[in-house]
């Protein structure tokens, strides 16, 4: 018995001891919890920071305060590094603020805390200020661009509209637009090249023209237009400091002039920025930022006030394709994208054959209008791009925003109006303008967009009609209601 005992207990022994040296192995194999930051500290208008963790088992990551930091991974791995990232909105409060962010795996814990400047900013004032981006743009029956004026290159009338009066604005309106945008300059009115101090001359005008449209009770969209690029051109260049400085800057000045204005004046960012990759995006999501954090630390009403960000480009695809990660706003509900509608840009925006690598202009649009493309007519209409194509274009948009409770601002739509020859090619023409300002109008408001037309269809002195298909087409879409959205 004794024989048979002792190579049982050896075996057992063996097996033991084998198995403690690979529980050993594994304990040693498995990196224990390590994390990059113990502390981060931020200014009082929020913004985003990094740290990583490096862990060989499952751990989990929380915030104490959710509600205004942020964490969340990042997706990004090096060498077993898991990055996160912890974004932090606006301090509205002059007092620091303080939060924590823990990481454990079951066994150890760490904590980085948290800490958020103080600001000093005008208490919020949210008189007049009660509806969300959505409920405001849903306001605008159909919206009108005040073109060619407050941005013009030279002054408000060397693009050759007439000086901006309260009459103006009240043709518009009675013309039916209730929503006016304000295309504006700003970088040629500084006070010198060496500051971003706009002169309080030009500054006043804008705040007369802007004054015009509160009398009127319409809303006024206000926003740094091309300006001659400073922003959107240099945007390819890469991020650039003194880009952002500028923006932060303006905006702020902007802000503090406006801050007792009511919801009926919103602003927006840019215009048309020159970005079409997703490093591009991440520079122009940047410069949006900086608007954002301007505006909002102006406080007073500005805390409340709605901003729209312009897409990349102001284009629908790149919007739905790149603009997944949006600039942080420490107000909820008050942000709003923008985009624009020039498709196709043959009937658009060509002006003449062959500009363009030999396109020709298109003279027709629409599935109706394709009876007038025949004989050698035939190359001035296209089956792409016509109501199908718009209607779809605007799905997208309320797929990826209008679904998700941001509203969207179709800032600028419009066609390039011509003179023909032929009668009956001129009344197609004709049929085709008015088939589109209707198409995109009724189409943008069923997905929950807003329309705002960029050409006139009216005399701005006198308000009389000076385009009736566009006019026509622009109301018979206007009488579209907007798809009905709650979050």
């Amino acid at each position: 018995m004794k024989q048979l005992f002792y190579p049982l207990f050896l075996l057992f022994t063996i097996l033991n001891v084998a198995c403690s040296n690979d529980n050993d192995d594994k304990q040693a194999n498995s990196s224990p919890l390590s994390v990059s930051k113990q502390s981060l500290t931020f200014s009082a208008v929020g913004g985003e920071q990094t740290f990583y963790v490096q862990c060989g088992c499952d751990y989990e990551v929380t915030s104490a305060n959710p509600e205004w930091c942020v964490v969340e991974a990042d997706g990004e791995r090096f060498t077993g590094l898991d990055q996160y990232l912890v974004s932090l909105t606006l301090n509205p409060s002059t007092a620091v603020r303080t939060s924590s962010i823990t990481i454990t795996d079951g066994r150890d814990t760490y904590q980085v805390a948290i800490t958020q400047e103080g600001g000093n900013f005008p208490d919020p004032d949210s008189s007049g200020m009660s509806h969300t981006a959505m409920e405001l743009l849903h306001s605008i029956r159909k919206g009108w661009n005040l073109y060619n004026t407050l941005e013009a290159s030279g002054g408000e009338t060397a693009w050759g509209q007439p000086l901006t009066t309260q009459a103006v604005i009240d043709n518009a309106k009675a013309n039916g637009f209730n929503g006016i945008r304000i295309p504006c300059a700003w970088n040629q009115y500084v006070v010198d090249g060496t500051t971003s101090d706009i002169k309080p001359e030009w500054m006043a005008r804008v705040k007369e023209v802007v004054d015009y449209c509160m009398n009127a009770d319409v809303y006024a969209i206000l926003n740094i237009h091309w300006d001659g690029g400073w922003l959107e051109n240099d945007i390819p260049n890469g991020y650039n400091e003194a880009v952002e400085e500028k923006q932060r800057s303006f905006w702020k000045q902007i802000a503090t002039t406006f801050r007792d204005y009511d919801e009926h004046l919103i602003f927006a960012s840019a215009n048309e920025p020159n970005a079409e990759t997703p490093d591009q995006w991440e520079t122009l999501r940047k410069y949006h930022q900086a608007c954002i954090d301007a505006v909002r630390t102006t406080g007073g009403r500005n805390l409340y006030r709605t901003i729209l960000i312009q897409a990349p480009n102001t284009n629908i695809d790149l919007a739905t394709e790149l603009m997944s990660n949006l600039p942080n706003d420490p107000t909820p509900d008050r942000l709003g994208i923008e985009v624009h509608f020039y498709a196709p840009a043959t009937f658009c925006i060509l002006d003449e054959d062959g500009a363009w690598g030999g396109a020709m202009c298109q003279w027709f649009w629409g599935e109706e209008q394709e009876k007038y493309a025949t004989g050698d007519l035939a190359v001035r209409w296209q089956k792409d791009n016509n109501e199908p194509y718009v209607r779809e274009q605007f799905r997208k948009m309320y797929d990826t925003f209008v679904s998700k409770g941001y509203p969207v601002l179709v800032g600028e739509y419009g066609m390039m109006r011509r003179t023909l020859s032929d009668p009956t090619a001129q009344e197609g023409h004709d049929l085709s303008c008015k088939a589109f300002a209707r198409s995109v109008t009724s189409e943008a408001k069923a997905h929950g967009c807003t329309p705002c037309y960029w050409a006139g269809a009216f005399d701005r002195l006198t308000g009389d009609i000076t385009d009736a298909p566009v006019y026509e087409g622009l109301e018979e879409g206007a009488q579209t209601e907007y798809l009905s959205f709650s979050k």
